[in-house]
């Protein structure tokens, strides 16, 4: 999401501090829910599907993030966010381009910002993970400017490590310990981030679960907050964003790309940015990055694709020289294997 939106947690009741609307199912497209108020109610029809998908979500800072993978041989997990939701000077200073690149993060110094979900299932780890960056798209130095605030979908995500490291919550955190080769602590009942096929393509028409940390009244406390959305097809994609540049929303001015981007359907709040999208069967198949505003129309979700950001790992990985190539692939699945399935 491009801007903190507290009207929209107004709207949609996710916020703590409204009235708490949970939906009777999950059947249809439903507004932000606070995911908590289903997982503490196992016999609810949308509790299922949330308590195999939501532990995947991390709190990245004051966004969001989706772990991918932990199928790697060194244990540790592929993470997936924004690039908007990194400072600015982190990969480039402000104002550069920013050159695309794939790193050995055993090389990178970590960044303590990761807050998985507990080992109840329900609420945040007290304890902050580090991530250690793994990969960047190209991103224009016009893009670069302002906070990413005119970032593109195409440019707008990132990759990183994620290992078992845990840092006690102090007003001022240490630096983490190098990358070390443990798998982070990760409710995952279903085994998702382990087993074959991580990541799925998004299937026009389908339903989709939309996951994230909603700001709250107070930025130190965001909730996860879910929605049920559904994937636009091409067409509808088209006429979404017509609908939009008539309402004057910004997301109307923004062209669809239908290779790099999914619009979804559904409902989103500022501080979800990096957020996961995941199909019926509990796949990865996005990473929320924009949604409209316009208050007389639907709101609209745009996200990158799974199968783009992998397409795109996989490429920049056969470009590097074979040494490169050996420090770097103990931290991946096995490419050729995700991306020719």
């Amino acid at each position: 999401m491009r801007r903190s939106c507290l009207l929209l947690l107004a709207l949609t009741g996710c916020a703590t501090s409204f009235p708490p609307y949970v939906p009777a199912d999950c059947t249809e497209t439903t507004a932000l829910f606070a995911a908590r108020d289903v997982l503490v109610e196992p016999d609810h029809d949308c509790f299922a599907w949330l308590d195999e998908t939501h532990g995947r979500v991390a709190r990245s800072g004051t966004a969001s993030a989706a772990i991918w993978t932990r199928r790697t041989q060194s244990q540790t997990a592929v993470m997936a966010s924004a690039v908007h939701t990194l400072a600015a000077g982190v990969l480039a200073p402000a104002n550069t381009d920013i050159a695309e690149a794939l790193r050995d993060p055993s090389g990178e110094v970590g960044t303590a910002r990761i807050r998985l979900v507990a080992e109840d299932g329900i609420d945040s780890e007290v304890r902050t993970s580090p991530m250690f960056l793994l990969y960047n798209p190209a991103v224009p130095a016009e893009a670069n400017a302002n906070g990413f605030r005119d970032v593109l979908p195409v440019h707008d995500f990132y990759l990183a490590i994620v290992d078992g490291q845990q840092l006690e919550d102090h007003p001022i955190l240490g630096l983490p310990a190098p990358l070390t080769d443990t798998p982070p602590t990760l409710y995952d009942p279903a085994m998702a981030t382990a087993t074959e096929p991580t990541f799925a393509a998004a299937v026009p028409g389908e339903l989709v679960l939309v996951l994230g940390y909603a700001a709250g009244v107070h930025q130190s406390q965001p909730a996860m907050c879910a929605s049920v959305g559904r994937v636009l097809d091409d067409g509808e994609a088209l006429e979404a964003i017509a609908a939009l540049a008539t309402a004057g929303d910004e997301e109307g001015g923004i062209a669809y790309d239908a290779e790099v981007e999914m619009i979804i359907e559904g409902a989103a709040a500022g501080g979800m940015s990096g957020g996961g999208i995941f199909d019926r069967d509990g796949r990865l198949i996005g990473v929320l990055v924009r949604a409209s505003e316009a208050p007389d129309l639907p709101q609209y979700i745009r996200a990158v694709r799974m199968v783009y950001i992998v397409k795109q790992l996989h490429d920049v990985f056969d470009a590097l020289p074979a040494e490169q190539q050996a420090a770097v692939e103990r931290y991946l699945e096995p490419l050729e294997e995700a991306v020719n399935r």
